[in-house]
């Protein structure tokens, strides 16, 4: 007895703690306050002219640069240009508490495209103004993703203070995010309001006072989002509403009333979407009903109900789903539906046993995808459908036996996919093979040996990517092979040798690609080079460590007045 009453109280002290932690534990993952800076109290270094401009090109393209910037040279006037420029608020947690001023906070909210709670969370109490409130509600979107935290997926209207919520705050707000109306005091929720408030998001009819459900809010809210139709009174539905709604999205056959569900509206709806068909009462679903779904849309073999699969239903499904043929009951499996299923998906010819196959399947699943040859039965490989299937991707080529493979298969293969060098036998590798494959795809120079390389292949395969400088030997790199490179992929200037980088090959190589900047050499990362960089890619920055020889090698003249 002692022991059950122990066991009953450990099980309540655990219940006790673990809703406490449900309850308090969020309490402590809002984010700190920062405390109120004001203007006057901030130092805002000077920096060179150069380097202000270099970092105020830099912020304008991508705010979030900042990040990248030395500390030593953040400034406030920096700092206000990076909210100025960000669309999103989430750029505050890369700024700097000492510069978080009032007007900077104002500045964000005026120009962001996106406020959440998480920013008001930090706010200092005397930033939420009703200034401040208008502006987060005017650019506020809530994140409607179940993956996304609570707090982020509702109106940002709940979390301010209940004194600014007035007829216009509500107004903007609602008219920003129609669900926001949840939050709109009740005596302020009036019919225009609402009527905002639908034709942003038809879901917040939820929300909108019985009332004032007419007629015409209702179709309004129905035709922006037909979920909504969740929210209408029974009695108010009507069937041109109904149809509307299932037309618009097939889930809404859900929230139908009894007396609207029809053969049609079920059948608008199926049409529709999965969902629709999901919803669908099944005494509704025939052949003939899911014949006329197949009509305008495509359903798998798990959608059809049980008892209701025919020979007809089987051949249309069999056009859309993938593997069908190793889930259809074997009654189904007809040559005709064979032929069908294989047509469409060229690899469910490994579900037909061998003795099954037939040249005409086996034509039929290689047109389709050349891959399939893995799964034709060898009697079947004749040269039709080898050529038919590295004509249609190349790679077939690693399926075909080594005795079985010709100049031609090879060939036909690389011009394909010149990736399929890689499967030609070493006796098919002629000068005019290896050309096709590296104007297809040059890097596939590296399924040469070494000895095989020569540079009129290299300069083939640079010209037609860059970054199979690679796989070219050093020492056969040229200046005007690398250039060739640079100027198709400009990171391949990672695979150049060092005595063969110049000012005007790393130019070549950022004008391509500013991410090249990270494989320049240090002695060549020139003002002008990474102002040219940081203007094509602002992300480029970071590539950036000596910003002391970068001045020295400014000049006056490069910044536009």
């Amino acid at each position: 007895m002692k022991l059950r009453v122990k066991l009953l109280l450990f099980i309540i002290l655990l219940l006790i703690l673990s809703m406490t932690i449900f309850f308090i534990a969020p309490l402590f993952n809002k984010p700190e306050r920062f405390p109120a800076i004001y203007t006057k109290d901030v130092h805002n270094p000077s920096i060179d002219p150069q380097l202000h401009h270099l970092f105020q090109t830099a912020l304008q393209g991508d705010p979030h640069v900042w990040q990248y910037i030395p500390r030593k040279y953040e400034t406030y006037d920096l700092a206000m240009i990076a909210v100025a420029h960000s669309p999103s608020s989430h750029i505050l947690r890369d700024i700097p508490l000492r510069f978080r001023t009032y007007e900077l906070v104002k500045s964000l909210f005026e120009h962001s495209e996106s406020i959440r709670v998480a920013q008001l969370d930090t706010l200092p109490l005397s930033y939420l103004t009703y200034e401040i409130a208008l502006l987060a509600v005017e650019s506020n979107t809530p994140v409607e993703n179940f993956k996304a935290p609570p707090r982020e997926q509702i109106s940002i209207l709940k979390y301010i203070p209940k004194q600014y919520r007035d007829a216009d705050l509500s107004m903007k707000a609602v008219s920003q995010f129609g669900k926001a109306l949840e939050f709109v005091p009740k005596h302020l929720r009036t019919y225009e309001l609402s009527l905002t408030a639908v034709t942003q998001d038809g879901r917040a009819l939820q929300f909108v006072p019985n009332q004032l459900k007419t007629p015409e809010l209702i179709w309004i809210a129905v035709g922006q989002n037909s979920k909504a139709l969740k929210f209408v009174p029974k009695s108010s539905q009507t069937t041109d509403l109904v149809r509307m709604a299932v037309t618009k999205s097939g889930s809404a056959l859900a929230y139908v009333a009894k007396q609207y569900l029809t053969d049609e509206i079920a059948l608008l709806a199926a049409k529709e979407s999965y969902a629709g068909l999901n919803h669908t009462p099944v005494e509704f679903i025939t052949e003939e009903f899911l014949l006329q779904v197949l009509q305008t849309r495509r359903l798998s073999l798990s959608s059809i109900p049980d008892g209701v699969l025919t020979h007809a239903l089987a051949e249309e499904i069999a056009k859309h789903d993938r593997n069908l043929l190793s889930r259809l009951p074997k009654e189904f499996k007809t040559p005709e539906l064979q032929m069908i299923a294989v047509s469409a998906y060229g690899k469910d010819i490994q579900f037909i046993p061998s003795p099954d196959q037939s040249e005409a399947l086996a034509l039929a699943a290689v047109q389709n995808n050349g891959y399939a040859l893995r799964y034709v039965a060898e009697h079947l490989q004749t040269d039709e459908v080898i050529l038919s299937a590295v004509q249609n991707n190349g790679y077939a080529l690693q399926y075909i036996a080594p005795e079985q493979q010709t100049y031609a298969f090879a060939l036909t293969a690389v011009k394909t996919t010149g990736d399929a060098l890689k499967y030609v036998q070493p006796i098919h590798k002629t000068t005019e093979l290896i050309i096709h494959a590296l104007q297809k795809d040059g890097r596939a120079i590296q399924y040469l040996k070494i000895e095989e390389i020569t540079p009129e292949f290299a300069t083939i395969a640079v010209s037609q990517n860059g970054r199979a400088l690679e796989f070219t030997p050093p020492e056969m790199i040229t200046a005007e092979m690398a250039l060739i490179a640079v100027k198709n992929q400009g990171i391949a200037l990672q695979y150049v040798p060092v005595a063969l980088i110049t000012s005007s090959l790393a130019y070549a190589a950022i004008e391509q690609n500013a991410s090249a900047l990270q494989y320049v050499p240090e002695h060549l990362k020139t003002y002008d080079l990474v102002l040219t960089a940081v203007k094509k890619s602002p992300t480029a920055l970071k590539y950036v460590t000596n910003y002391d020889y970068l001045l020295s090698t400014a000049k006056i003249d490069q910044i536009e007045q």
